[in-house]
């Protein structure tokens, strides 16, 4: 029989890198890795011997064994050998050792790990005798499949015959876990002792096993499928998640098979071979993460292929009827219909909407821009009722406004519109205006960006000059007036940012359609800094607002220093308590005796707005300066907030306290009042958007009532392969506490993107989306200069340095540069559609705190499905860009992360068979060491360098290797500080 290496436990620590030669007393120069547990070194805790002595020996601990065996030159395997981790492969085999795999073996489970019952020992026994070379034993929850090899195969090779096997052992009906396809992977043995107790197989089945020759390997499988049946976590409330109700009302639920699992009706039992049914060969789990609506498997050969959107579209029409009904906010089911019919539902959603807010659910790429400007077209030809009619007052149910995110939308959607014959007026900003070359068109742009911030009108402040003092560059200035037109078009189109402007144009009798609303509430934060800065600037504002405002600015700051962490509230709170100095300058400015009476009282009256008043000498000032706009703005900003919290209506505004990055914050919680008077409006309003179910409850309160609902999902216009390489990759991972480090894991993301994109050949234009740090990152790597955004975003310039050393050649492999662009800035953006792959990096979780309080807000009972919802929102954004639904030649899909993209039905759970390389090396172990010892110990060291000092230790242990710009800088700060005496 072949050979196999036991250990007493699975937890014994392996060979990483060049410090973990495990021949050398552990502790010395050559096996010096410090671990977790604070423990030094690796030892040779794995005894090698026969395969079959390995599986009848009694353990008198937790054994488990591993297929690999080490040979030294001369072909002869070692008696003792070490764990080999993938990282420390290059090393073994550098010390001379070559490294084979000499048996298969493989896990399959019940399903959901659920204990064995009678029907479950039938089952398998009869899948066992389809096994005629492979060993067989029982564990609590499962079996284990051992096949011994003629001969060994080369580590290298290992995976793809391991993906091999498995493929064959599949098509004999059982469900091998493919996670078995890791070659490092360890399995417990037959008869061991578990806890305190001895643990015996009750099965072991070894008569039939003889060595075959190993299969030709499979690089495909290896590196590709993984059912997504193959991990299923922990389940929640079976009974009553929305997919348990469907089974029941089709008549296919079954008994109970313990916590948060039911016995099913296998909708195509009709081609099982063996079993009954109820039989627990076929499962329903409870909703879990990324599977809210519950989850479904079947344990027979027949059913080895199918996917969750099978069984759902194998429900009767009343099942699949009530799903849809109750699960209005979940992301992973929906009925996919023809593009023809997607385009019939969409048309009629906006051709016959009521009066009131009515929602049309459509994904993106489906069409519904594009259905909007049909119904438009319409609206604007029709007839007035009487022949003789004249005027420029058009026909009631004639007029149309479209609200999108951008103003490159809405320049589009009016060519499409003039296109057809139709006249459109456009709203826009004088600062979203630019000239040919991409610069902007006003001459102050940068100056209204400033005071834009702080809600300032820019028409009103520096174009029109508030009447007495335009611009001086008005008459030849393509952005003034902020109208492209006819004043009697019939369609008006615009940016959110002017909605109220466009809901005026649609009038009462108009249609109002909002494509891909911003959020009903935003969330601002302010620092005690920005408040005594504000406080700084009032001189810039006019007076009686000054001083009315002073009082509250000042008690905000002591607030915020002593108040209570996370209690929402009213900001009226804060300002309980102020200087009796400021409020008696208050009085005597407002007449107000409390600080909210003299907030409520500190504009003159005919101030238009709630933006503060700006002396008109400083809005002068201000087109002249950048550096005073950007103070204006700044101090505007604050001012504005400060003030709409202590003068809404209660519950209007909520202020808390959170501790972000170390410091004590104020953050506000408060509607888009602009976006609510829309939704309240007199005559029709429409919102279109893929992920309008998920924000259907927030629409019902604001409104008052439930809105109709129109859905339209329209399938692929060409294949499209979506896969997704689950890992922990999210901004806290890669840069905690707000400061991106020369992270591992980041490193490790990025070249298993490039491998996935070199998979296929005929893959070359790419497009990445991630977190604004990591877009920054890539930036730089491919040549950017991002040294201000960098700076801005308070990052650290040695560890870009380090990163875009090691990434560099990376993404120097790739076919072509990939385009980039980050979470949250990529809705409506169309010149990706024709791009061969999509790949979204990350997990755009949203704030903790914000999502959480948000949801106390509105009166969401279960936050945490939101929160998660609204990250797989932003996901189903970004993968929208491929326009899927129009697209005529194929496409792939990936996502880095653990969250499941919206709209994602049918895709596969990929590995990454790269293993984990490590960076090139910059010097030794024992060169670093002195050059930190020199520079004055871990901590000044890694203060200095700007990494941390889990990074650093790393470094000096050897169990990463330090990058060579890296390196550099270690040498001059231990020069710069000279040798320590």
């Amino acid at each position: 029989m072949p050979l196999v290496a036991v250990a007493p436990t699975r937890h014994a620590y392996g060979v990483e890198c060049d410090a973990d030669d495990w021949r050398a007393p552990r502790g010395s120069a050559a096996n010096c890795r410090e671990h977790r547990n604070r423990s030094i070194g690796v030892e040779a805790a794995y005894g090698v011997m026969d395969l079959g002595n390995a599986l009848a020996e009694t353990y008198k601990t937790d054994a488990h064994l591993v297929a690999y065996v080490l040979r030294d030159e001369h072909g002869a395997p070692l008696a003792r050998q070490p764990r080999v981790n993938k990282a420390g492969l290059d090393f073994v085999r550098r010390l001379g050792f070559a490294v084979e795999l000499e048996a298969l073996l493989a896990d399959v489970d019940n399903p959901g790990h659920c204990d064995w019952t009678p029907e479950l020992l039938a089952l398998a026994a009869e899948q066992d005798a389809r096994l005629e070379t492979a060993g067989v034993y029982y564990t609590a929850h499962g079996r284990r499949i051992v096949q011994p090899l003629a001969r060994p195969v080369p580590i290298d090779q290992a995976e793809g015959v391991l993906a091999a096997w498995l493929g064959q052992i599949e098509s004999l009906g059982l469900h091998p876990d493919p996670a078995c396809r890791d070659w490092t992977r360890h399995f417990r043995l037959p008869h061991v002792r578990r806890g305190k107790r001895d643990y015996r197989s009750p099965i072991v089945l070894l008569e039939r096993m003889r060595p075959i020759a190993p299969p030709a390997p499979d690089w495909t499988r290896a590196r590709g499928r993984r059912r997504s049946t193959g991990a299923l976590g922990l389940s929640g409330d079976v009974d009553g998640s929305p997919l348990a109700s469907a089974f029941e009302l089709a008549g296919w639920l079954g008994p109970s098979l313990g916590a948060g699992k039911r016995s099913v009706l296998c909708p195509w039992r009709a081609e099982h071979t063996v079993g009954r049914d109820f039989d627990s060969s076929t499962v329903l789990f409870g909703p879990g993460p990324g599977r809210p609506l519950g989850w479904w498997h079947c344990s027979h050969g027949h059913c080895s292929g199918r996917t969750q959107a099978d069984v759902l579209r194998a429900l009767p029409p009343a099942a699949r009827a009530l799903l849809r009904a109750s699960s209005p906010t979940s992301p992973t089911w929906r009925e996919v219909v023809s593009a023809d019919e997607a385009r019939r539902r969409l048309e009629g959603a906006f051709r016959k909407a009521p009066d009131g807010l009515s929602v049309v659910v459509a994904g993106c790429g489906t069409g519904k821009t594009e259905a909007a400007i049909v119904v438009a077209c319409e609206r604007a030809r029709k007839a007035y009722a009487a022949e003789n009619a004249q005027g420029k007052r058009a026909p009631a149910h004639s007029k149309t406004a479209i609200s999108v995110p951008t103003q490159r939308l809405a320049v589009e959607i009016a060519g499409r519109l003039q296109a057809r014959g139709v006249a459109v007026r456009r709203l826009f900003g004088p600062l979203s205006v630019r000239r040919e070359d991409g610069s902007p068109e006003c001459r102050f742009h940068d100056q209204g960006v400033a005071l834009a911030r702080g809600g300032q009108s820019i028409p009103w402040e520096l174009c029109e000059g508030r009447g007495r003092e335009p611009c001086e560059f008005a008459s030849a200035c393509r952005a003034h007036g902020g109208v492209e037109g006819p004043d009697d078009a019939r369609v008006t189109v615009g940016p959110h940012a002017l909605l109220g402007q466009l809901s005026a144009a649609a009038g009462s009798t108009g249609e109002l359609v909002i494509d891909e609303p911003p959020a009903v509430l935003v969330h601002e934060v302010i620092t005690v800094e920005e408040l005594f800065a504000a406080e700084r600037g009032l001189g810039a504002f006019e007076a009686r607002y000054g001083a009315a405002m002073r009082v509250s600015l000042r008690a905000v700051a002591a607030w915020i220093d002593a108040g209570p962490l996370d209690e929402p509230g009213p900001l009226a709170r804060a300002v309980e308590r102020v200087d009796q100095d400021l409020l008696t300058d208050a009085y005597e400015a407002t007449g107000a005796t409390d600080a909210v009476e003299a907030a409520r009282a500190a504009f003159e009256e005919g101030h238009r707005g709630t933006a503060p008043p700006v002396r008109r000498a400083h809005v002068f000032a201000a087109r002249r300066s950048l550096a005073v706009a950007q103070q204006i703005g700044a101090a505007s900003r604050v001012l504005r907030l400060i003030w709409l919290g202590l003068t809404s209506e209660p519950k209007q505004v909520i202020a808390r306290l959170e501790q972000r990055r170390d410091r004590r914050v104020l953050v506000l919680t408060l509607p888009d009042l602009q976006l609510l008077e829309a939704l309240r409006r007199p005559g029709a309003v429409v919102i279109a958007d893929a992920n309008a179910r998920l924000h259907l409850p927030i629409y019902e309160r604001v409104v008052g009532y439930r809105p109709p609902v129109t859905e339209a999902h329209a399938q692929d216009g060409a294949p499209v392969r979506r896969e997704m390489l689950r890992m922990r990759a999210t901004r806290n991972a890669w840069a905690p506490r707000g400061r991106i480090e020369g992270e591992a894991s980041l490193v490790r993301a990025v070249r298993a993107v490039v491998r996935w994109v070199l998979r296929d050949r005929s893959t070359r234009r790419v497009a990445i989306v991630t977190m604004r740090l990591v877009e920054l990152v890539l930036q730089a790597t491919l040549g950017q200069d991002v040294s201000q955004q960098w700076r801005e975003a308070g990052q650290s310039h040695t560890e870009l340095d380090v990163l875009r050393e090691a990434l560099g050649p990376e993404l120097a492999r790739l076919p072509e540069p990939p385009d980039l662009g980050h979470y949250g800035a990529i809705e409506g953006l169309d010149h990706w559609r024709d791009h061969d792959a999509l790949v979204t990096l990350g997990d755009p979780w949203p704030q903790l705190t914000d999502a959480r309080w948000e949801a106390e807000f509105l009166g969401i009972p279960d936050w945490n499905a939101r929160y998660e919802a609204l990250c797989a929102a932003e996901l189903e954004q970004a993968h929208g860009r491929l326009r899927t639904v129009h697209r005529t030649r194929p496409a792939r899909a990936l996502h880095v992360g653990a969250v499941i993209p919206g709209g994602w039905q049918d895709f596969a759970v990929v590995e990454d068979a790269g293993g984990r390389p490590m960076n090139e090396r910059g010097a030794t172990v024992e060169e670093l060491r002195r050059l930190v010892q020199e520079a004055g110990g871990r901590n000044v060291a890694a203060k200095a360098l700007g990494i941390g000092r889990t990074t650093l230790t790393d470094y000096l242990t050897g169990k990463r290797g330090a990058p060579g710009a890296l390196v550099a800088e270690f040498r001059k700060l231990a020069v710069a500080r000279g040798p320590r005496a």
